[in-house]
């Protein structure tokens, strides 16, 4: 797949004069003008809109993404790293935090999920899988943080996909 195992820098050096690049957010915006020197245009995506503001606060950390085993160049939120790193976090254990971890999982996933579920036995992790929309929204409405380790792993600028966060 270009994309993936090239980058797009390629894509947006041959853009034509007067072409039209569109982000989806103010972020990927300024990532595009910063790395190619593109003025882009933010055209958010038609997504159902949650109210973060609407509930209290919880020592909630939260993450969003698929349950899917990390494999080379596909992009993943990486639950597994994220487990690893809160179970040594004690101090945020005796403060009350919790992890929640809430995402789609296809039958083919079902075993990844059931092994991080054992990775988190014993640890204020909760895992949460194809739970309704109505679940989602509350748990954005009150965590106090959300956190994903994308990219974890990953060449930097070997795959635009996956690098997606960690400062980047």
């Amino acid at each position: 797949d270009f994309c993936l195992s090239r980058g797009l820098g390629d894509v947006y050096k041959r853009q034509p004069a007067g072409a039209l690049v569109i982000a989806n957010s103010a972020f990927t915006q300024e990532h595009i003008r910063r790395r190619w020197g593109v003025d882009g245009l933010v055209v958010h995506p038609p997504c159902p809109l949650t109210d973060p503001a609407a509930g209290s606060r919880e020592t909630t950390i939260l993450s969003v993404g698929r349950f899917t085993a990390p494999q080379p160049h596909v992009p993943n939120k990486r639950f597994d790293v994220m487990i690893e790193a809160f179970a040594g976090l004690e101090e945020l254990h005796t403060l009350g935090y919790r992890l929640v971890l809430i995402g789609s999982a296809a039958d083919a996933d079902l075993a990844y999920v059931e092994g991080l579920r054992r990775r988190s036995r014993g640890l204020p992790i909760e895992i949460r899988a194809n739970v309704p929309f109505a679940e989602l929204q509350a748990a954005y409405a009150t965590a106090e943080m959300y956190w994903h380790a994308q990219g974890y792993g990953c060449l930097l600028y070997t795959s635009d996909a996956a690098d997606e966060g960690l400062g980047v």
